[in-house]
């Protein structure tokens, strides 16, 4: 191939054969990488699976461990091992959190009275361990080939860098399969241990003890919902639709919900009503207060107009 630049002339040998040659010693490279992608995804799911039964076991409500398990999990979700501000984290930066996990998890481990709390606790950090290895092991060979291609594409002018890797069929140029497995662990795995945060009322940010449902389907305390309803707050503070809260009378109980969060988080209720209580006490003092700095007035009061009530 000639190039004709003024009176300067470029001359560029590609050798076909040997470049042929080259490309299929990656392509086969990444098929083998792509089967040792599924041969692991197929040992971490049975894994994961196997450490699922024993942690809805040792996690349930009423065990031993409940609440232990509850704050490794809470703790787990706030240490964010896998993201940061919404991006990724690399290898070693997973690896930073995930060591600062382990260290702050020691004050609720100690806690285990169930001896398979232990086995599964050790399960799970193997799991992360492995994800982690995959990350890294990823992370470098991602770089090592690129770095090989771009420089074959320097040599050859070719442009197999950014080609090559969208001929293959294969995840090895994506998170995909390391955020596989990070789900795997952060929702499926994690998520079978009872949150009462999943149930908190997003008004007063306080677990929905009483839960109204609106008809929109979202989820209220009734003390926020009758404070709503006195302030003539018609429409759902979530969705903004129309006429949700004004409509909302006792049939918009959650009786199933409120059933399963008075069995799952006996702890949290006994909590929420002594917090109601002491608002309800406060309130009335408030009233009783303000109605005796008020003049004397013989005009009747009017009822408070409240639906659910």
């Amino acid at each position: 191939m000639r190039q004709n630049s003024r009176n300067k002339e470029k001359r560029v040998e590609i050798l076909l054969e040997s470049d042929t040659s080259f490309l299929n010693k990656m392509v086969t490279i990444f098929k083998n990488l792509t089967n040792f992608e599924k041969d692991c995804r197929s040992l971490f799911e049975t894994n994961i699976n196997a450490t699922k039964k024993m942690l809805k076991e040792v996690s349930a409500p009423g065990k031993q461990d409940t609440y232990p398990w509850r704050n490794i999990n809470r703790l787990y979700r706030e240490t964010d091992v896998w993201t940061h501000n919404g991006k990724v984290n690399t290898w070693e930066q997973a690896t930073d959190k995930f060591e600062l996990f382990k260290t702050k998890a020691v004050n609720f481990t100690k806690k285990f009275k169930m001896e398979d709390s232990t086995i599964v606790f050790d399960q799970f950090l193997k799991l992360n361990q492995d994800a982690i290895t995959l990350k890294q092991f990823y992370e470098i060979n991602q770089t090592a080939i690129y770095m090989i291609l771009k420089d074959h594409d320097k040599d050859t002018k070719l442009n197999a860098c950014e080609g090559l890797p969208f001929f293959v069929n294969t995840d090895f140029f994506s998170d995909n399969a390391c955020k596989r497995f990070t789900y795997e662990i952060t929702h499926s795995l994690l998520n079978i241990i009872p949150d009462p945060e999943k149930y908190s009322c997003p008004i007063c940010q306080e677990l929905a003890y009483k839960p109204i449902r609106l008809n929109c389907n979202h989820l209220f305390c009734l003390k926020c919902l009758i404070r709503a309803q006195k302030k003539n707050l018609d429409n759902c503070p979530v969705c903004r639709a129309k006429d949700a809260v004004k409509n909302a009378t006792s049939k918009n109980l959650d009786k199933k919900l409120l059933n399963i969060l008075t069995t799952d988080f006996p702890r949290e209720i006994r909590a929420r009503k002594k917090q109601l209580k002491e608002i309800t006490q406060q309130q009335e003092l408030e009233e009783a207060r303000e109605m005796a700095a008020q003049p004397v007035s013989f005009k009747e009061s009017e009822e408070e107009n409240c639906i659910i009530m």
